[in-house]
């Protein structure tokens, strides 16, 4: 009984993991400023919102990756990817034990990997003055600007990281010991 609850509790928190990070990284709101318009930079995209007389316009454009941000989304996707397979593992846990020390050992790659693109992304982003390769944006080394946000999909990408970190404990049994 005790290793389907933690088979269970892992396979919520991998899975829980994988869609946040998902959404995290399709999102374009890993930074958000405010300065005359809403102007939101994801991964992947650019969003400008613009209010002219109470009419608001968003237009997303595709942008071309600076080398650290192509890094760090290369290095997201590959976590997840990683990630995807811990969880497929989790679920052939439920018929044969063995698949779970697989899937543990996976979902610590992909938070090894995910940790990486973390560093790698916020200390890209926030702590130098070249992580964006848009002039709208200037930073200076360890202080964003003061219009200048953490978006909602950096969040989700923490609380990803922390839901796999908890799943990791439940897989490697710390937090429930089987008998």
């Amino acid at each position: 009984m005790a290793d389907k609850t933690i088979v269970s509790a892992s396979g919520v928190c991998f899975l829980t993991s994988l869609l946040l990070g998902c959404v995290a990284s399709g999102t374009s709101s890993w930074i958000v400023r405010d300065f005359h318009g809403l102007s939101r930079y994801g991964l992947f995209q650019t969003c400008e919102e613009s209010i002219f007389q109470s009419n608001s316009r968003t237009s997303c454009e595709s942008q071309l990756l600076s080398t650290a941000w192509a890094v760090t989304a290369a290095l997201i996707l590959l976590g997840l990817f990683i990630l995807l397979v811990a969880v497929l593992n989790i679920m052939f846990a439920f018929v044969r034990r063995d698949y779970l020390d697989r899937a543990k050992w996976q979902a610590f790659f992909a938070g090894i990997i995910s940790q990486l693109s973390c560093d790698d992304l916020s200390s890209l982003t926030f702590f130098t003055a070249i992580a964006l390769s848009c002039a709208s944006v200037i930073f200076e080394p360890y202080r964003l600007p003061e219009d200048t946000n953490v978006g909602f999909s950096y969040i989700l990408f923490i609380i990803c990281l922390a839901l796999l970190f908890i799943g990791e404990l439940f897989a490697a049994r710390i937090i429930i010991t089987a008998n």
